[in-house]
């Protein structure tokens, strides 16, 4: 009979120590946390743990702890997106509170830029020289392959340059070699026509003064059209 009397006591005593719904704790001191699923009132009275687990963006027995760094939502098991600079996302729901950094783009930064934009937040537009305007997504350079083409196509310019140069200045030279052979043909002739003496010219003028004349302006001829061959080439224009 004592046995059973001293069963109810125990019993009594510790029913009258368990804390009321919400509360945990020495003396039933403490709060649940807010952030316990369902309902604050449901964690245990002793260390005030969760027995439902945390909210979302929370963690901890009493989930009152934020998730950690670059950690977001239920359990804090998502991962931020590539927020600004680097910036810690939304505990609980993974914004980013500045917007995205380069290359990235949507309310939580994690898509990619399409291929014709690049910069913060993916707002701004590749440039019009990268081959169909696509770029890379964080500096917004043509991509690698565009590049090496660009840079090759240069080079060739470089290397025709002088070949299409020499070219025309050996084409120069062989036009003014023709000229001057044709010029001095025809002085020949004309000078060989001035020889020929006709006694019944009306002139008076001896034939050394008649040929005099005829050499000079001859020379001056060749002078005048040399002259003319000295002006700028057309290698000379092109450069």
């Amino acid at each position: 009979m004592l046995q059973i009397w001293l069963i109810i006591l125990v019993l009594q005593l510790s029913t009258a120590y368990e804390c009321s719904p919400g509360n945990f704790g020495k003396n039933c001191e403490h709060t649940c946390s807010e952030n316990c699923v369902k309902d604050s009132t449901i964690c245990k009275g002793t260390t005030g743990e969760c027995t439902s687990g945390c909210r979302p963006g929370w963690r901890g027995l009493q989930c009152d702890m934020v998730c950690s760094l670059q950690k977001y939502g239920k359990s804090c098991s998502q991962t931020c997106g590539s927020c600004r600079d680097h910036e810690i996302c939304h505990h609980v729901n993974g914004a980013c509170f500045r917007g995205c950094d380069k290359g990235h783009k949507g309310i939580l930064c994690n898509e990619e830029c399409e291929p014709q934009y690049h910069g913060y937040n993916c707002a701004d537009n590749c440039s019009t020289a990268c081959i169909n305007q696509t770029c890379d997504s964080i500096d917004g350079t043509c991509f690698g392959e565009q590049m090496i083409q660009e840079k090759k196509f240069t080079s060739e310019d470089n290397i025709l340059v002088p070949i299409i140069g020499g070219a025309v200045g050996v084409l120069s030279t062989c036009l003014l070699v023709v000229v001057i052979c044709l010029v001095l043909r025809r002085n020949k002739k004309a000078l060989d026509d001035g020889n020929k003496f006709h006694p019944g010219d009306s002139t008076n003028c001896p034939k050394d003064a008649a040929l005099k004349v005829q050499d000079d302006g001859n020379v001056n001829n060749v002078y005048q059209e040399l002259k003319e061959l000295s002006q700028p080439s057309i290698y000379d224009s092109l450069h």
